[in-house]
């Protein structure tokens, strides 16, 4: 059987502190890929998985 898992709307916020990654875009874009990785780790698949990736930058407030 096929799996399918679809995500959206991954932001750069670190699982353990629950705060927003300090840095700029590059560090953002390095903690979403590590959220992404660890969704996908639960659905038992990895990056080889990934059939299309879109990036879209917003601006984020949290508070």
């Amino acid at each position: 059987m096929d799996t399918q898992l679809f995500t959206s709307g991954q932001i750069p916020v670190d699982q353990k502190t629950e705060e927003v990654v300090e840095g700029g875009i590059t560090e953002h874009a390095h903690q979403v890929i590590k959220n992404l990785q660890a969704v996908l780790k639960e659905g038992k698949l990895d990056d080889q998985n990934i059939l299309t990736y879109k990036k879209k930058r917003v601006s984020l407030s949290l508070k």
